[in-house]
């Protein structure tokens, strides 16, 4: 992809980032193949995809995990400032 932006070519950067922002989202993306990524011979491609979409939910799941954990990091965060704030006017 990055083999067909001319180094000269004064958007060639924006380009570039454009390419490298491509590469990304394609590397974080989890493709499946039945013949090469099933567990073993006795698999058939029913299972297979519900192994897949096991698999995608999961992903999903500690992606909403990691956000919930986020946020709630930032709310403790913000109680522990509200609370010194509190106990500063009081005084």
């Amino acid at each position: 992809m990055k083999s067909h932006i001319v180094d000269l070519d004064p958007f060639g950067t924006v380009d570039m980032l454009a390419v490298n922002e491509t590469i990304k989202k394609m590397e974080q993306k989890e493709i499946y193949d039945f013949e090469r990524d099933r567990p073993g011979p006795s698999i058939v491609q029913e299972q297979f995809n519900k192994i897949v979409e096991q698999r995608n939910i999961r992903l999903r799941m500690d992606k909403q995990k990691e956000a919930a954990n986020k946020r709630l990091n930032n709310l403790k965060a913000f109680i522990q400032w509200y609370e010194m704030n509190v106990t500063k006017l009081q005084e």
